[in-house]
Parts: structure tokens; sequence; C-alpha cells
């Protein structure tokens, strides 16, 4: 076997033995593979995954993306019994969340010019799920009563709320489409969604259009509407809904702006 083959083979191996979403290998296998190419080999210590690190950032990529890069790291390394005393992890800053008004989705679903992607915008919208969290879901995972079964981060699986108006849109795609595959949306990949969803945002008008705006749109929703962001963590899949607040009430955002009453001291 050729190095390059062993070195797929390593990842492969690695992947398949971990708990983790599709999504969530995909990253963890780019990383591996661009740190393979680079040194021609898997990582064998953190010195050289924190080498690796460095010029990622110094190369000016987001600190999301090196802090995937270091995610990646860390559960390679665990998986092998090496140790990562060496190893930074990058803060993250994160930046108020984008979303999009009611209007926009409306807009955003009219020039959805098949079922399927009306179907797909109400479901992620509605649901506040990601792409990543329903790609798999099947028949058997809708509750036509108002819940449908998804795979949140980390394989696990838990019902969340779909209204009535999400379920008829689901409904109407189902009764068109075609094909035995017991999953929702068929053979189609993460990839094949994403395109699909950016390709109708641009003939919306909407160029600044990215689909994990549907969640945070659903999120601001809500709590525009009422709902503590305690119950709105539990619709997003957060296992701890401080994770919710934090995210979502930073100084720039609206929210923490319209709780801290302003300062009425004067000098005594």
């Amino acid at each position: 076997m050729t190095t390059e083959t062993n070195i797929s083979a390593g990842i492969t191996t690695f992947l398949d033995s971990i708990r983790a979403s599709a999504n969530t290998k995909r990253i963890y296998r780019n990383t591996l593979t661009l740190f393979a190419r680079e040194y021609g080999h898997l990582p064998e210590s953190s010195g050289e995954a924190q080498e690796f690190i460095y010029a990622r950032e110094n190369a000016g990529l987001k600190p999301a993306t090196v802090g995937l890069d270091v995610a990646a790291f860390q559960r390679y390394f665990k998986f092998h019994g090496i140790p990562t005393n060496r190893l930074e992890k990058y803060s993250v800053v994160l930046a108020t969340p984008k979303y999009l008004s009611e209007s926009e989705i409306s807009k955003l679903l009219g020039a959805a010019r098949y079922p399927v992607l009306k179907c797909l915008i109400a479901l992620l919208y509605d649901t506040g799920a990601r792409i990543s969290e329903i790609l798999n879901t099947t028949m058997d995972d809708i509750e036509w009563n108002g819940g449908l079964k998804v795979t949140r981060k980390g394989g696990r699986q838990e019902v969340t709320n779909v209204s009535e108006w999400g379920l008829q849109y689901l409904a109407s795609y189902l009764d068109v489409r075609r094909g035995a595959d017991e999953r929702i949306f068929g053979n189609r990949t993460y990839h094949d969604l994403y395109m699909m969803l950016k390709t109708t945002a641009k003939k919306a008008g909407i160029s600044y259009f990215t689909p994990h705006m549907l969640r945070h749109s659903r999120a601001v929703h809500l709590r525009d509407q009422g709902v503590s962001w305690e119950e709105i963590g539990y619709q997003l899949g957060h296992v701890n809904p401080t994770i919710t607040v934090k995210y979502y009430t930073r100084p720039d955002n609206f929210d923490l702006k319209k709780a801290i009453p302003a300062v009425q001291l004067t000098e005594g």
C-alpha cells in the first residue's frame, strides 16, 4: 500500500470508530488530510499539530476554522492515546448571529422552485435544526402530531417540535416525492442541500444568505414572540440552555440592550 493509501485508511479507521455527525467527520477528515499533505504523515505529536495550527492562524484563517482544526486534533489524539499537553485551544470570538426577517423568509419560500426546496426551508426554519441534523431523517422519524426525530451533533438523537405550518410543507413534498429511499431527502448530500438553498436565496435577492441563518432567524423570531431563551435553547438542541443565552445576548445584540436599563445616577 502507498503512503497516501495508508493515510486515507488511517483517517477512515479513526472516523469509523468515533461517534460524531457526518458533517463533523467531514471536517475532521479535511483537517487531517491537509495535515498529511503538509507533513507526509498523520499527526504523531501535539507539537506537530500546534505548528500546523500556528501556520493556519498566521495564514489569516478565521478563529472558528482554527478552532475546528484543534477539535479534530484533540479527538484524534484522544483516540490514539497521544498526550495533548502542548496543544493550545484558541478562543473563538463569535460574531453577532445574522438572521432574516419574516418577509425575507417568505421571499425565500416563494423563490423555491420545487416542493423539496420549500419543505427543506420550512423544516430548517420551523425546527431550528441544522442541515446535518435532518440530512438522514427517515419517514419513520416523522411524528405527525408535531415532531421530527433529528440527529444532533455528536450523534445524539432527539425529537424536535414541528408546527402545523411546517408539517403542511412536509406533507406537500411527500405527496409528489419519488423514489424508494426511506430518507426524507433521499440520497442528497449535505453539499447538495446547501447549494440548493444558496441558489434559491440568490433568486430571492438575498445575497448574504447562509443556510444557518434560518436557525438564527427562528431563535430571534421566537424571542420576539415572548418565548424564553431556555425554551428556545431546547428547541435548537442545546444541551445547556445557557449556551443559547450567551450566544444570542451579547452586547451587540438587540435583546441585551433591551434587558439592561440605562444608568440614572447623579452626583451627590
